[in-house]
């Protein structure tokens, strides 16, 4: 693709609109409306932070649960 078609991409796909994104975590912080790479240094490696992951709760009386890739998440997040 030439860059005119690349272009014509961008602005009929909405691809050139300000990108919003919501719900990130940062461990390197920064402002609420700063920029995404907003304090990252080249050549800063910062130490991996694992989130505590809290046991499944004993379940004493009958239930139904959805399954498959209904469940997808919940299996992800625990080890």
């Amino acid at each position: 693709m030439d860059e005119a078609q690349i272009e014509k991409m961008i602005t009929a796909d909405g691809w050139g609109d300000a990108q919003r994104f919501v719900l990130g975590k940062s461990l390197v912080g920064g402002s609420v409306t700063g920029d995404i790479f907003e304090n990252i240094t080249a050549g800063a490696a910062i130490p991996f932070s694992r989130l505590g992951i809290s046991p499944q709760p004993e379940r004493s009386e009958v239930s139904a649960e959805l399954a498959g890739p209904w469940k997808f998440y919940e299996e992800f997040r625990h080890p």
